[in-house]
């Protein structure tokens, strides 16, 4: 069974998260999975819904 976008968003950025990969880098996978998701996933609002949730877990000045 195929993971649903969300969740596979939330895994990533949780994986990024645990690696301590640099806020910029982390704000840099949210904006281009939003661009993606715009672009070829017709701006589905669960998904940015998901993208607004993950970048408010970016951690400030790190």
């Amino acid at each position: 069974m195929k993971p649903n976008e969300e969740e596979v968003l939330r895994e990533t950025f949780q994986n990024l998260l645990e690696r301590k990969v640099t806020p910029e880098l982390l704000q840099d996978f949210i904006e281009r999975s939003r661009l993606y998701h715009k672009l070829y996933n017709e701006g589905n609002p669960d998904i940015l819904a998901v993208l607004d949730e993950l970048e408010t877990k970016i951690p400030k000045g790190a």
